[in-house]
Order: C-alpha cells, then structure tokens, then sequence
C-alpha cells in the first residue's frame, strides 16, 4: 500500500534465537525475527507499519534493548540494529 513502511530487524540472530517483541506506540506487541546484517544476504522478514512518527520499543526476555523515536516515510525500509 502507498502509506505503509517497512521494519526489519538487524543483529546477532543466535543472541536473540527466538525472536524479539517490538512494541510501536504503547500498542500491543507482536513478535519479530531478527537477521544478520552482512553484505549479499536476502532480505529477511519485514514488518508493515504506517508512515510517520513512532515511538519504537524492542525487547527480548522482558528487557528493552532498544528504545527509540523514529521517523519513517512513504514505502521506506528502516533497518532496526539491535545491540
């Protein structure tokens, strides 16, 4: 759709092997996968979400390992790289 973005989530997958709960705007959360970053890979998973300004919050075993203001625009892919 032309007002929807994308989310993908980059970092060691072995340290976050079961998937991280992302929560964007205090709405419930749902649960995402997170590849490796490296040069020539196919693009994992991504997630949809609306354009705009979002208050992003990603946490693995009940701690927040990022949390963050985010800007997206119109049909962009923003790479979420977790610690």
């Amino acid at each position: 759709l032309a007002s929807e973005s994308y989310l993908e989530f980059l970092g060691n997958p072995r340290s976050y092997y079961d998937g991280v709960d992302v929560i964007v705007d205090d709405k419930p959360s749902f649960r995402a996968k997170v590849y490796k970053d490296k040069i020539g890979r196919m693009r994992g998973e991504i997630y949809a979400i609306t354009t705009g300004r979002h208050m992003l919050k990603v946490k693995y075993q009940n701690q927040i390992i990022f949390n963050k203001e985010i800007f997206i625009s119109t049909q962009e892919l923003k790479k979420i790289i977790l610690p």
